[in-house]
């Protein structure tokens, strides 16, 4: 009941009854193995690649991509188990980067609508970040946006990732829709991001489970399926600009969802569907 609301705080609910499903989007999680035996999965199309061992936060994650939608037919899921689980060092580090990136292009041959990381940007090594930025060329090229956890760490963040301008970073605010004292923040996010909830957020767990969460993960899947719901119903449109739509209406249309030079702008789907059909009917008049 209370992602439910959620979702209807968001916009997702009068989205889902007002417009019909043109398509589903492709979206591509990039985190761990999920549990597609759970439920919440019934009607929603996953392919998967990677090893099999289940993983307790990409099934999370999932859950609230797949969740607005009682079909299942707003998206497809696609999902990379791509974190190692060992201790990192200087070996697994690039290990690390490499599988990033090379699982972000994977996600950008598959065509997918909007990529999400269940993680945070893990190093400021010159090394990680080049190796990164080689596939954010692709998913930019592709116009592809790839929405990243800012961080909970509950400080300003300045990771030079989250300046690419393929990147869409994500803070989290708490139940009362002010910033959450441990979500990250600063002036790279506010510039390129959103902010979405992420504070005792209901999620399914692996074996049928269901439990509170919070981090800036769940933020971003809200706001990663908040592209991929509009443009299930857009789909001439790139999820990169869904993503620009979802800034504007927020800045331009409503004081609550505008953002400050530090802090991100809040989203509606409901509102942003709103502001691209008037964009297009305006594009047509003229």
């Amino acid at each position: 009941m209370r992602r439910e609301l959620i979702y209807g705080e968001l916009g997702f609910l009068q989205l889902r009854r007002n417009v019909t499903v043109q398509r589903p989007a492709i979206v591509a999680l990039l985190d761990g193995t999920v549990d597609e035996t759970h439920p919440v999965f019934h009607n929603t199309a996953i392919t998967q690649y990677g090893d099999k061992a289940v993983s307790d936060h990409a099934t999370a994650m999932a859950s609230l991509l797949a969740g607005h939608s009682n079909s299942g037919a707003d998206i497809e899921l696609l999902t990379w188990n791509t974190l190692i689980t060992q201790k990192p060092d200087s070996m697994n580090e690039q290990m690390q980067a490499v599988r990033i990136r090379n699982h972000l292009i994977q996600a950008c041959v598959h065509h997918a609508d909007v990529i999400v990381l269940g993680f945070e940007f893990i190093s400021r090594s010159a090394y990680f970040v080049q190796c990164i930025t080689d596939a954010l060329i692709d998913a930019l090229q592709s116009a592809i946006p790839v929405v990243v956890p800012a961080g909970n760490h509950g400080g300003v963040v300045d990771h030079p990732l989250l300046q690419h301008p393929a990147v869409v970073p994500v803070t989290m605010v708490n139940d009362s829709g002010t910033l959450a004292s441990s979500s990250a923040w600063g002036p790279c996010v506010a510039t390129r991001g959103l902010r979405a909830p992420g504070h005792a957020i209901p999620v399914a767990l692996p074996g049928n489970r269901f439990q509170n969460a919070t981090g800036t993960s769940f933020a971003s899947a809200f706001a990663a399926a908040g592209i991929a719901a509009i443009l299930a119903r857009r789909p001439l449109r790139s999820g990169r600009d869904i993503f620009l739509a979802l800034r504007r209406c927020a800045n331009r249309n409503i004081p609550s969802l505008q953002g400050t030079r530090t802090i991100p702008p809040a989203f509606n789907v409901w509102t942003a569907y709103q502001s691209i059909v008037d964009h297009q009917w305006k594009e047509c008049a003229s």
